[in-house]
């Protein structure tokens, strides 16, 4: 005969059904975070209006003919 308590178990399975909840409603959360940051900056790179190479050329000090510049 089983000698397990059904109220006990009901209360685990309820335990660990709020566990998993709470689980993936933390990773559902950390992926909305990290979209709103992937927005966030590829908002501020098409504002910025610059590209990788247009970016590196200023940082390392060399004119670079963009379409932005008039130059052709």
């Amino acid at each position: 005969m089983d000698n397990a308590d059904p109220v006990l178990d009901a209360k685990a399975a309820e335990a660990e059904r709020r566990r998993i909840i709470a689980g993936r409603n933390n990773v559902t959360a950390l992926v909305l975070v990290g979209l709103v940051v992937l927005f966030f900056a590829i908002t501020i790179v098409k504002r910025t209006g610059h590209s990788a190479a247009e970016t590196r050329a200023a940082l390392e000090g060399h004119p670079v003919a963009t379409a932005h510049s008039g130059a052709q």
